[in-house]
């Protein structure tokens, strides 16, 4: 998915396509030249409070490691996610 926007207005739009385009706005007309390039996909793992329990997914762009602060008892601890097997 990629998101493009309106040079002129700023209306943008989320697309899922690859390629070169030539786009036009739908609430300004601006005609303007887009080129969209594939990506990996983002993974995502479960992080796992070590005091509470709680889970909670987490966006990895390779190999991490993060400090956390758990959003339901605040306690903070180090995740390391995106380990390839």
């Amino acid at each position: 998915m990629a998101r493009i926007q309106c040079p002129t207005c700023g209306r943008s739009e989320i697309i899922d396509l690859n390629g070169r385009y030539l786009v036009e706005c739908d609430q300004c007309g601006t005609v303007f030249f887009t080129a969209i390039a594939g990506n990996r996909p983002v993974k995502q793992a479960a992080a796992v409070c070590p005091e509470c329990g709680k889970s909670e997914l987490v966006s990895l762009s390779g190999s991490v490691k993060v400090r956390i602060q758990c959003d339901q008892c605040g306690h903070q601890f180090i995740f390391e996610g995106g380990h390839d097997s």
